[in-house]
């Protein structure tokens, strides 16, 4: 897993601290302060199993408390340690853009946590679902992350749990995500992954060492889905 270099903690009380003194600095300044929570919500939720060292060129998205997508170009560069050396905006040059990202990130979260679940987050029941093709988008999202009879959940292999609606989960987590970013992949395509945190889990339980898991990913190629899984979290 890889390793932030940056506290939840120390994040937020670095930003209330300086925020009366980010009113009178300069744009290159102020822009170490919005990257870094940005970065925070999304190492935290998605990025661990998708970077590569070096710099990746990410898009950060999320809504705000009025419901409004907003999001940010970033620069996120992992050394060869697995550590988190970099973030960085693209794009963002004047003071007024910086401000506005920071207004908005402080409507998704004003209270210092780290997500705010949307209404839509119980758990869709649907009979036999989790093993069932009809509700997968394909035979590959089907054959790795079904339920099987006696198998378990594990973060190599997901598994949806048997009698969970998994075409609703789809659904709702591209409807009503918690996170999503997107990347240009190497064969010049855009992966955009969308993740939703429900109040249960999805997730198949059957031995000790199991993963039980409230959070469900998405991924769409180029506007398509692709696949779909338990995510491991």
């Amino acid at each position: 897993m890889y390793k932030a270099v940056f506290s939840f903690t120390s994040i937020w009380l670095y930003e209330a601290r300086t925020s009366e003194k980010l009113l009178n600095t300069s744009i290159a300044d102020k822009i170490v302060i919005i990257p870094i929570l940005i970065f925070f919500f999304m190492t935290n939720c998605l990025l661990q199993d998708v970077l590569e060292v070096g710099d990746n060129e990410l898009t950060y998205h999320w809504k705000d408390s009025d419901g409004i997508e907003q999001s940010v170009d970033l620069i996120v560069t992992l050394d060869t340690a697995g550590i988190i050396s970099s973030v960085k905006e693209k794009n963002v040059s004047t003071d007024k853009q910086l401000e506005d990202i920071q207004a908005s990130i402080k409507k998704k979260d004003n209270t210092g946590k780290f997500t705010t679940m949307s209404n839509n987050d119980e758990v869709p029941y649907k009979l036999n679902g989790g093993m069932t093709s009809s509700q997968f988008v394909n035979t590959h999202a089907f054959d790795r992350h079904r339920f099987l009879k006696g198998a378990s959940s594990t973060c190599s292999r997901t598994r949806y749990d048997k009698d969970v609606g998994v075409k609703s989960l789809r659904m709702y987590t591209v409807r009503d995500y918690d996170e999503k970013f997107s990347r240009r992949e190497a064969d010049n395509s855009t992966a955009t992954y969308y993740s939703k945190r429900y109040k249960s889990s999805i997730s198949q339980s059957k031995s000790l060492d199991y993963i039980n898991t409230t959070w469900h990913r998405v991924i769409k190629i180029d506007g398509v889905e692709a696949t779909h899984h338990p995510l491991c979290k």
